[in-house]
């Protein structure tokens, strides 16, 4: 009796859903880590290459690299709410400031400050 081929499963489903893999038949497991094995080559070769396309860039303007974080970014850097990040800047524990209806925190200060202190909620 001939063998017969074990086909590929869908990778791009599978990584939008990583549940479905208990839905491959055990059979398609070594094709598909072959699969994957020849997608994470291929991902780190453009990974480099964009690696290296960014490198090659010129740096940006010292106004543009240093311009303040804003609200959101804030919040993400320290892993807080936006609100926490608010409430904290208005009691002067943050170094932040409005502008218009917006809040900035300026980089150096932030980033100092962030090293400085563990902010805790």
């Amino acid at each position: 009796m001939p063998l017969r081929a074990t086909p590929v499963p869908d990778l791009a489903a599978i990584l939008a859903q990583p549940a479905r893999v208990t839905d491959i038949p055990v059979e398609a497991l070594p094709a598909l880590l072959l699969h994957l094995g020849a997608e994470h080559h291929r991902l780190a070769t453009v990974e480099t290459a964009v690696a290296a396309r960014l490198a090659a860039l010129p740096s940006p303007p010292p106004e543009v690299a240093r311009a303040p974080y804003t609200l959101a970014e804030a919040a993400t850097l320290l892993g807080k709410s936006r609100a926490w990040v608010r409430r904290q800047a208005r009691l002067g524990r943050l170094p932040g400031r409005k502008v218009g209806k917006s809040w900035v925190f300026p980089r150096d200060d932030f980033d100092r400050a962030r090293r400085r202190v563990h902010l805790g909620a």
